[in-house]
């Protein structure tokens, strides 16, 4: 994106930008400048000092990154802004991980294993879920060697399969600066909506300024 385009843009991240926050282990400079950019909570205007600042790189750099990003549909400019919901999470987050899979069965989990919304679950079905989440996140980091060194696996994510190899039940961790939150969802999962934005925005907003 040039200097030119950039008047009286604002930027905001695309699902798969979102995915790509939530689930990078390299925490370079794209990294950097994707997570601040969620961690507003208005999406930002475009300049190249809020670019350079974001990323810590020089405006040269800074400049080229963005571009890259863009062309991967990581972000998007916007005409207009759009705010973060600032509705109680409480009330907030089963609205947003319910369209998150096929069915309304979903959950949210926090980095301690205790459930914060869910949607379609019984209670103590999904205390024990979101304890499952929890215990499954702490073995993937034991054995992230393995899984990523030897044998090239990249996901974290954890599914019970059917015989097809769909996923009946999957756990996704969605890693927010220092804070490791967990999804659990029934079925196939739909990511690639406004929904999966506006759910990582919202803790986003809430956690990631504190790992800064």
């Amino acid at each position: 994106m040039h200097n030119e385009s950039m008047n009286n843009k604002y930027i905001m991240l695309t699902p798969a930008g979102v995915y790509a926050v939530v689930n990078q282990e390299d925490k370079g400079a794209g990294y950097h400048l994707l997570l601040n950019i969620l961690s507003e909570s208005t999406t930002p205007l475009l300049s190249v000092e809020a670019i350079k600042r974001w990323s810590g790189l020089e405006a040269g750099a800074a400049l080229n990154l963005l571009a890259k990003l863009q062309a991967s549909n990581l972000v998007q400019p916007l005409d207009t802004p759009k705010t973060c919901s600032s509705e109680p999470l409480e009330r907030l987050l089963p609205k947003l991980i319910s369209p998150l899979c096929d069915g309304e069965f979903a959950l949210l989990a926090d980095p301690q294993g205790f459930y914060m919304a869910m949607s379609g679950f019984e209670h103590g079905t999904a205390e024990e879920l979101a304890a499952i989440s929890a215990t499954l996140a702490t073995m993937y980091y034991r054995h992230k060697t393995l899984f990523q060194s030897t044998l090239g696996v990249n996901s974290k994510a954890w599914g019970l399969v059917n015989p097809a190899g769909n996923s009946e039940l999957g756990f996704w961790p969605l890693e927010i600066g220092k804070y490791r939150f967990s999804l659990v969802l029934a079925g196939r999962p739909r990511f690639n909506q406004p929904a999966f934005v506006e759910l990582v925005w919202a803790l986003s907003s809430r956690y990631a300024k504190e790992a800064h």
